[in-house]
């Protein structure tokens, strides 16, 4: 097993808000059959926001929805529902994580039990065409983000494997239009060393995939995991086990949460939650072994990352929630920067962009547009009917 090294936590510096900072609700989600209690957001090749959202539609299951930026500045965004879920197990079910584009302006998601496309209209106003590519058997409590290689194989994580601890899956597409997708495992976890109940997954150099899990590893913590292609298209991977989470020494990692996110220096960057949240780092070293910094410590006050990490400018974006003392319900949050050093070994500052009142919860992904301007949502308002809101954040123009 790699060793294993953990640096001090750096000091926590925040920063008062920027006055040109600018905080606007841009669509609030009704009654059904309108989306209700929508998840993370990505923006399309048209300009215009696209999620998921696990209530609501013409059948109260979730739905598939579009906001439509407005002509003028003065106008409101406006909302299509592109696709409403018929049934519990197709639909979104607590899946906070937005919908990829792919090939041909396609959207790709997963859901309680399947991974789908929904395919855009031949013509203007026309429906969307949703299409089963995979159905989970049996079902996953819970799937986690996809994303799109250069060749169109979706790759994803779920609850499952043949072992029953998660599993990584492909999905290619077929040959020709029409055809099944093919899906298969390309690393069933063990639940042992290997780790078990796999989180989150990133493409790296070389298809090289990196993830990690929530639990197994020496500790039963979880570990940071590297899967390197066999040279077979059907075959299984190898695994690599990079660093294991290990609670009883007090080092912070238990329970990876958020995604990781590779920067060009090699390393990767992630989050961590255990009595609070965590900035995590982990790099390559001699001989191969990989190690673990502590680059932040947010607030101990309840609160969890609630999205991945987003890259913009060589700082970190991300949102967190705060959570009651069951840690069931969420209260407000933070829309944060984490400023890069300026020297290598300084501290990271933490710039708090915008603080949600009690029961604005963010949850799901955040995404920027080319200039520069956060888009993200909440699953829950303060305002009736409290189902939500899209926003937007301007940032100053420094970032």
């Amino acid at each position: 097993m790699f060793p294993l090294l953990l640096c001090a936590a750096l000091a926590i510096l925040r920063q008062p808000l920027p006055a040109q900072t600018g905080f606007t609700e841009i669509y609030a989600f009704g009654a059904a059959p309108d989306a209700q209690a929508p998840g993370g957001l990505v923006r399309g090749p048209d300009g215009a926001l696209y999620g998921l959202s696990t209530a609501g539609g013409a059948n109260d299951y979730g739905a598939v929805f579009r906001l439509q930026p407005p002509a003028s500045p003065a106008a409101p965004w406006t909302e299509s529902v592109l696709y409403s879920f018929a049934t519990l197990s197709e639909g979104p079910a607590g899946n906070f994580q937005a919908p990829i584009f792919g090939p041909n302006g396609a959207l790709y998601g997963v859901t309680a039990g399947t991974v789908f496309q929904l395919r855009p209209p031949n013509s203007p106003g026309g429906p969307w065409t949703e299409t089963t590519l995979y159905t989970f058997q049996p079902p996953p409590v819970w799937a986690f983000p996809l994303f799109i290689a250069a060749d169109g194989i979706l790759y994803g994580t779920a609850y499952g494997g043949g072992y029953g601890q998660g599993m990584v899956f492909a999905l290619s597409p077929p040959q020709s239009p029409g055809l099944a997708w093919t899906q298969h495992t390309i690393y069933s976890f063990t639940g042992t060393v290997d780790g078990s109940v796999p989180l989150s997954l990133i493409a790296g150099p070389n298809g090289v995939l990196y993830g990690t899990t929530a639990l197994g590893g020496t500790y039963n913590n979880g570990v940071l995991f590297q899967l390197t292609p066999s040279g077979d298209p059907r075959g299984a991977w190898r695994q690599t086990v990079l660093f294991n989470f290990n609670l009883s020494t007090g080092a912070p990692g238990y329970s990876p949460r958020a995604s990781i996110s590779l920067y060009n220096d090699g390393a990767i960057y992630g989050t961590a939650y255990l009595s609070t949240g965590y900035l995590m780092q982990w790099q390559p070293g001699a001989g191969g072994a990989w190690t673990q910094t502590v680059l932040y410590t947010f607030s101990p006050n309840g609160t969890i990352l609630s999205s991945p990490l987003i890259l913009h400018n060589g700082n970190l974006f991300g949102t967190t929630a705060t959570i009651n003392t069951w840690g069931d319900q969420y209260f407000g949050g933070d829309v944060f920067e984490l400023q890069k050093p300026a020297a290598p070994g300084g501290p990271w500052t933490e710039v708090i962009l915008h603080h949600f009142q009690k029961l604005d919860s963010p949850h799901g992904n955040i995404v920027f547009d080319n200039g520069g301007v956060i888009y993200g949502a909440t699953d829950l308002s303060n305002a009736a009917p409290h189902q939500g809101y899209a926003y937007q954040l301007i940032l100053p123009t420094a970032n």
